[in-house]
């Protein structure tokens, strides 16, 4: 019989997906294992990094005086209004208007009191300056603010909102004007402004009985001297602290214009002095590489093994007869096992699924007719991995074929074992049992070389899968 070797097996690339597939409690133990140590390794750098510039700055700074240092926190605090400074006009919805034509709305309002003085009766205190009072604060309240940026859907913030919003009161009467970029938007502030004083009208009637009557609303657009001042001020301001930096800087030793420079250069301090944080991206990368590496590994065992990988390769690699596959029992509690039972149908659902007493019956039933064809009563039972195959499922084939009326003998590998080869050549007529994963290449064919030698029947071989 001609002897094939292992290489000259067919890789089916279906089954190495599904290898992998099958593999997965190996690809998440490699990814978790991967990601902790790419993680772990990365956050060690950085944490080892963090720590020598610590060292280094606390070194640095303690070899500067208490003056010294503060003149470093003094230049620190100047930038940093500095800084505060130009981010409010470069991002202010008010700054960012042409103070020179800003569109605005304005409504005049005048309190008109119920307020009667009787000389016959009791005197009352007047409640008109209570009223005005109360709507003053109104209009300038953050209430009112939030109310009109909600319903007039205006895309500013609450602190925009409020640097545009001016009101003022004289006696009885009440003016109030909103300074918007957006001129389209200025009839529905109005709107929303006259909806929120009305309904505090009404609120308003439990201080005394009163009426607010509009006297005139208009939207224009104006120069707005406000905004100029405010703009000059903010940078004579800035002018003004860049002098003094320039200043602060003139006076400053070499060391601590390089210790300046870098606690500027690096974000300010407090950026500096945070800790860092384990990375989420190189736990992700290691887990990226575990599952790569453990699906390498996986392929690696299907293209190298020396172990059979499924029954087809008794015929494919051995030429031999396939009388039957059977399950064996999984002795293994493994986590998550319904897991692999899903991906196992989801694998064979083009396969009819039969039970293990089914895949026995019909093994058996191939191995009868088989017996019968060439009258054959006695038969030995054997296999490169006998010793080790599932005793439950051997036991069940033999009384199978006892009921069937054949007589049947089993023992250990022929190649090795002397009686085994002595019994089953006085017999004749060999049946293999084989197993996945168990059942070594050269094993099988050393047994099947041994067998054509000795002139003796090989009926066919069951696979345990």
């Amino acid at each position: 019989m001609e002897k094939r070797e292992a290489l000259e097996r067919e890789i089916n690339v279906s089954e190495i997906l599904w290898s992998i597939l099958l593999g997965w409690r190996k690809l998440i133990c490699c990814a978790i294992v991967f990601g902790i140590l790419f993680g772990g390794f990365r956050y060690a750098r950085d944490l080892s990094g963090y720590r020598a510039s610590q060292k280094t700055e606390t070194e640095e700074e303690t070899s500067l005086l208490g003056e010294e240092r503060n003149e470093i926190e003094n230049i620190k605090n100047l930038r940093k209004q500095q800084i505060q400074t130009q981010e409010y006009l470069s991002n202010s919805a008010y700054m960012q208007m042409d103070p020179f034509n800003v569109p605005i709305v304005e409504l005049h309002y005048y309190i008109k009191s119920d307020y009667v003085i009787n000389y016959t009766k009791d005197a009352l205190p007047d409640y008109t300056d209570a009223l005005g009072a109360m709507y003053y604060r109104y209009i300038a309240s953050g209430e009112m603010r939030h109310e009109l940026l909600k319903k007039a859907e205006l895309s500013i913030s609450l602190e925009e909102l409020a640097e545009m919003v001016d009101v003022g009161q004289n006696a009885n009467t009440i003016s109030l004007s909103v300074k918007y970029p957006q001129e389209e938007k200025l009839g529905d502030i109005s709107t929303v402004l006259k909806e929120l004083l009305s309904q505090k009208e009404r609120d308003f009637q439990k201080i005394g009985s009163h009426s607010l009557i509009l006297m005139g609303e208009s939207q224009s657009r104006i120069v707005d001297n406000s905004s100029i001042e405010k703009r000059s001020t903010l940078f004579s301001r800035m002018a003004s602290v860049n002098v003094q930096i320039n200043q602060l800087k003139g006076s400053l030793s070499a060391q601590q214009k390089n210790i300046l420079n870098e606690e500027l250069e690096t974000g300010e301090e407090q950026e500096v002095s945070m800790k860092p944080q384990p990375s989420k991206k190189f736990v992700l990368l290691g887990g990226i590489v575990g599952i790569f590496l453990a699906a390498v590994w996986i392929v690696c065992r299907v293209l190298f093994t020396a172990k059979l990988q499924s029954a087809e390769e008794i015929r494919s690699l051995f030429g031999m007869r396939l009388l039957g596959e059977v399950s064996r029992q999984d002795k293994k509690k493994r986590f998550f096992s319904f897991v692999d039972r899903k991906l196992l149908l989801i694998k064979n659902r083009r396969r009819k699924q039969l039970t293990k007493e089914q895949q026995i019956n019909l093994a058996c039933t191939n191995i009868a007719i088989s017996c019968k064809e060439q009258g054959i009563n006695n038969i030995y039972l054997t296999g490169s991995e006998y010793e080790h195959a599932d005793a439950a499922v051997t036991e069940a084939l033999k009384k199978k074929l006892k009921e069937q009326g054949i007589q049947v003998e089993e023992g250990a590998n022929m190649y090795y074992d002397a009686s085994s080869m002595m019994r089953g050549k006085v017999l004749g007529n060999i049946l293999l049992i084989e197993q996945i994963g168990e059942s070594v290449y050269d094993e099988i064919s050393h047994e099947l070389q041994l067998i054509a030698e000795q002139n003796s029947n090989v009926l066919g071989v069951v696979v345990l899968t």
